[in-house]
């Protein structure tokens, strides 16, 4: 007798038996993503029972708020109410920083304690006081960012610069045999250029560092302010400020006077990158007499690019308040079942 073969199943039958699938496959993905919805809704938006207040999804319970407003509470500084609430907020701040990564370290909190609070050991050694010492110096450094010429809170290297300018300006006191001179202009401006495409070349390789290659440049006459070797205005920098032979130097560099304005407020823009940026033209006013408001007066009289082995952005107030304006957060507030009369000592010092 032969054996009964297993039925095989048509595609169409296939497809028909796929197709009453589908919608229960949709259904367990929809419901799914509900409740992966409704939990981290529940996670950021909800105050669980027990918890004070939540911030960025972490709840801080009744007991561990207690304990942070405990100092302005028994001291008698603020109400529950009040010292809890500005805790929140305190809290909000420290939270949109560590984000943001806005550095501030263990060590500069601690210092500020006693700097802020010098007679009052307890307050120091509360986490009130810490959060109060925190949140001063997050203040400081935001309004210190928010300088309108500062844009970034660290950069760190070099900025080569290469003059082509010297038939071109003149002042008060002195005026080039060449000013003016559109074929020297010319002959000045392809050294420059050549000169900047050489270095740019060769710090790209590795096969100058860039110590090296600013010596070289401010030893070239060529480069230099009246074609005098040594008063070629490239120079080191750091946060803001040219690198002088002894050190940090607003106003002298390695070889001469302070950056160009154009290298300076590419600095300071949002454009420069870290390594070498690309070979740009500054320009100074011609006139040295003229009106430096005036854009007219302002001509390409040299090119410049650098390299920059540190760079870190800035956060200022206006992107802060931006950043803590989003950080998921509800208050309820302290119970009023906690009571900080069992335990009060004496925190006046």
């Amino acid at each position: 007798m032969a054996e009964e073969q297993p039925k095989k199943h048509s595609k169409k039958q296939r497809r028909k038996k796929w197709l009453v699938s589908l919608p229960i496959v949709a259904a367990v993905l929809v419901i799914g993503l509900l409740v992966f919805s409704v939990a981290t809704y529940v996670k950021y938006n909800v105050v669980p029972s027990g918890a004070a207040f939540t911030i960025d999804g972490r709840a801080y319970s009744q007991e561990e708020v207690k304990e942070i407003v405990s100092y302005p509470v028994k001291t008698g500084e603020m109400t529950p109410e009040k010292a809890t609430k500005q805790a929140f907020e305190m809290l909000k701040r420290k939270r949109t920083a560590e984000k943001l990564q806005i550095d501030i370290t263990n060590e500069a909190v601690s210092y500020n304690k006693k700097e802020l609070f010098p007679e009052n050991s307890a307050k120091q050694k509360s986490q009130w006081g810490g959060l109060v010492a925190y949140n001063d110096l997050l203040e400081a450094q935001l309004t210190e960012n928010s300088d309108s010429k500062k844009m970034n809170d660290q950069v760190v290297g070099y900025a080569f610069i290469f003059l082509f300018g010297h038939c071109i300006e003149k002042g008060p006191d002195f005026e080039p045999d060449c000013l003016n001179d559109q074929k020297q202009i010319k002959k000045d401006r392809d050294y420059a250029k050549e000169r900047a495409e050489h270095y740019r070349a060769k710090l790209q390789s590795g096969s100058i560092t860039p110590k090296k290659a600013l010596e070289e440049i401010q030893k070239d006459p060529r480069l230099g302010f009246m074609q005098t070797a040594g008063a070629n205005p490239s120079a080191q920098f750091e946060n803001f400020q040219t690198v002088g032979t002894e050190g940090v130097d607003t106003d002298v560099t390695v070889g001469s006077g302070p950056l160009e304005k154009s290298v300076e407020d590419y600095i300071r823009s949002g454009k420069i990158q870290e390594g070498l940026s690309q070979i740009m033209e500054g320009k100074t006013v011609a006139d040295a007499v003229a009106d430096q408001n005036d854009a007219k007066n302002w001509v390409p009289t040299y090119y410049f690019f650098t390299d920059v082995s540190t760079l870190s952005k800035a956060v200022t107030k206006q992107q802060f308040n931006e950043e803590l304006k989003k950080l998921p957060a509800r208050f309820k507030g302290l119970s009023k079942e906690v009571n900080f009369e069992e335990d009060k000592e004496g925190q006046n010092e």
